[in-house]
């Protein structure tokens, strides 16, 4: 398997994807709701869908969630980097529990 970033060409077609990043600040507060990169109407149950805005919900992963396509919040990439990050700061495991816990808190 081969990976690689797609072209224009390639974009419009994202049928043919099977995995989704989005990593631009589209859908963040930081951002307005400039259209994404990519038709996300296109979206279907197929994709992997992974939005890498730190929000519990966007435009994006509604829609995909809407289209029966996994969802997967950048507030998980934010969990998963903190919970290395107490690893390896304090060598020892982290409460992932009350970590995951206190972050959905905050962003809900």
């Amino acid at each position: 398997m081969s990976v690689s970033t797609a072209n224009e060409e390639e974009v419009a077609n994202i049928e043919s994807f099977d995995v989704i990043f989005h990593a631009t600040p589209v859908g963040s507060k930081l951002a307005s709701e400039d259209p994404y990169m990519f038709p996300i109407e296109k979206i279907c149950a197929k994709h992997i869908v992974f939005d890498m805005v730190t929000a519990l919900e966007t435009t994006l992963t509604k829609m995909a969630q809407a289209k029966g396509a996994i969802a997967i919040s950048g507030l998980r990439m934010l969990l998963f980097q903190a919970l290395e990050q107490f690893q390896l700061f304090t060598e020892h495991e982290p409460p992932r529990e009350a970590m995951e816990k206190a972050l959905y808190a905050e962003f809900k």
